[in-house]
């Protein structure tokens, strides 16, 4: 590699636009890392690699192709079932995506340790057949920070043993799951990076003695909706009206504050929430169950 004038550094060294130290050689994969100075980062095998191929084309296309249009097609642009709460990052310590790579005049002004490489959205996933007709399953979220009070969540139950991992703001980290049932992996893999609440309130349910089978409490009835394509979307659109609207919300937020006073629960129980309910004014109620209608 260095013979042919190229970085090496334990690995082959790119940039944030997966272009080595001669912008024509692009480069990703386990063989490649991105340059120190983007500071402490993750080795490139620590991503989904299709979330890896999918940004490198992306930056080989804008490369060769100057009409090419971010606008129109992006490496967002491409549907998964990725929840958008990871995106948005509830405390993951992801590289957050820049939406498209800065041009060569942004790279010039801006200062490297602000270049983040637009990865970390999708968790990286391993999923095989184990001798003895077992599947196997691990799907985790890349993240440079060391989560210190992992909340870990497991139940061994109808020959299927399933661990689920929160960090430290109760965001699924990590979900492991062995068992001669197969499961539908799409769907397990869609909730890695939701937070606990989202999740019918599982870390609750599992203190108080409510789930006994992990496997069959995410596959009832109350998670098809998480599982549905058009989720992501409408979890994307709910957090940017509730954003635009910060001020309105005033009287939710006083009474959140009030309930947490009141409790040291961790969770906000079923009462606490009509309480919250009570407390949104009916015309944001109306246009939020517009929003996830539409």
């Amino acid at each position: 590699i260095m013979k042919n004038g190229l970085v090496y550094d334990g690995r082959l060294v790119i940039d944030h636009t997966f272009k080595t130290i001669n912008s024509y050689v692009f480069a990703g994969g386990s063989l490649t890392k991105f340059s120190r100075r983007y500071g402490r980062t993750l080795y490139l095998q620590e991503y989904d690699c299709k979330e890896v191929g999918t940004q490198l084309a992306y930056a080989v296309l804008q490369s060769i192709d100057p009409t090419f249009s971010a606008s129109t097609s992006s490496p967002s642009s491409f549907t998964s079932c990725f929840p958008a709460s990871s995106i948005h990052d509830y405390g993951l310590g992801v590289a957050k995506p820049t939406g498209q790579p800065p041009t060569n005049q942004t790279r010039k002004n801006s200062h490297p340790q602000h270049l983040l490489p637009p990865l970390g959205q999708k968790p990286k996933v391993v999923y095989g057949l184990l001798p003895g007709n077992l599947y196997y399953l691990h799907a985790d979220l890349p993240t440079l920070h060391t989560i210190i009070k992992p909340r870990i969540l497991v139940t061994n139950t109808n020959n299927r043993l399933c661990r689920l991992v929160f960090n430290d703001f109760n965001v699924l980290h990590s979900i492991t799951y062995i068992g001669r049932d197969e499961i539908p992996v799409s769907n397990f893999v869609c909730l890695v990076g939701m937070p606990a609440t989202l999740l019918n309130r599982i870390i609750y349910r599992y203190q108080n003695n409510q789930i006994s089978d992990l496997v069959e409490f995410l596959s009832s009835t109350w998670a098809t909706g998480l599982y549905h394509e058009a989720f992501p979307f409408i979890e994307n659109q709910l957090h940017h009206f509730l954003e635009s609207h910060q001020g309105e919300f005033l009287s939710v937020l006083n009474e959140v504050v009030k309930i947490r006073q009141e409790s040291m629960e961790s969770e906000i129980d079923q009462f606490a929430i009509s309480r919250l309910a009570a407390a949104l004014p009916e015309h944001l109620k109306t246009r939020i169950q517009l929003t996830a209608l539409k």
